[in-house]
């Protein structure tokens, strides 16, 4: 009989030790992002800064779908998904403080790619929006450079 429960016990711990290596390994294949964080800088009299784009790859030749979003208001993410069949893929990040008090808000980016067994893997992208007063007068004072551009 102690050969049944050691046997038991075995298969247990073999069990045990296979979910933790997967574990360990869809941990391994998450994929990566540059940049790795966002920053922005608005003002109450120019609420909407320059987006920027994130690029994004993933380690399978076959297409795979993913999603983005943004966990706050003010972020806004063009194109929201698609499918990534090529090696990278980018999403524009915008954001608008309009109506937003002066401080500094953080928000968060999540990519999200399906792999070959259907699990979702989901890489963070922290953001930041940093709001200032600003000045109308200091706006309008500003000396601007004036530029002439010639496309054929």
């Amino acid at each position: 009989m102690s050969y049944i429960h050691t046997a038991a016990l075995v298969t247990t711990l073999r069990t045990a030790l296979f979910l933790a290596a997967s574990a360990m390994a869809s941990e391994g294949l998450a994929f990566p992002v540059a940049p790795a964080t966002l920053s922005y800088a608005a003002s109450m009299t120019s609420p909407t800064p320059p987006s920027q784009s994130v690029t994004f790859s993933k380690k399978s030749l076959v297409p795979r779908p993913w999603t983005a979003s943004g966990d706050v208001a003010w972020i806004a993410i063009s194109p929201p998904s698609g499918t990534i069949s090529r090696e990278q893929d980018q999403i524009v990040v915008q954001v608008n403080a309009t109506g937003m008090a002066t401080g500094t808000y953080s928000g968060t980016v999540r990519i999200a790619i399906t792999d070959k067994n259907d699990r979702v893997q989901v890489t963070p992208v922290p953001v930041t929006l940093t709001v200032t007063a600003g000045s109308a007068t200091a706006t309008a004072t500003a000396t601007v450079t004036p530029s002439i551009l010639l496309n054929p």
